[in-house]
């Protein structure tokens, strides 16, 4: 099984409750309707563990079957564009990593 997990920073004069209000009006429905997608979840970063030194402020966790099924699934998102464009608006700067979970 592997996991795709965006480490997100909001932009500039975003408050978390407008984003959070996207997440669960447009980015669940949207990413939950993706063929691919078998579980997709934002968390809140409440704060870090430890002081790394890295800072962000969500961490979505998307689990799926194959990543290249995955990625073909997102160039062919109806609407891709505008939901990109929705959600640069409300995300600054972000990392992305997968990774294959350990049975």
């Amino acid at each position: 099984m592997t996991r795709v997990f965006f480490f997100n920073r909001l932009s500039e004069g975003v408050e978390g409750a407008d984003y959070e209000r996207w997440v669960r009006e447009v980015d669940y429905p949207k990413a939950r309707s993706i063929p691919s997608v078998r579980s997709y979840e934002v968390i809140r970063v409440d704060g870090p563990l430890r002081d790394s030194g890295v800072d962000y402020d969500y961490i979505e966790v998307v689990e799926i079957e194959d990543l290249d099924h995955y990625r073909s699934d997102l160039a062919a998102l109806p609407g891709r564009e505008e939901f990109v464009t929705e959600l640069r608006s409300y995300v600054g700067p972000a990392d992305a990593v997968h990774g294959t979970l350990i049975e």
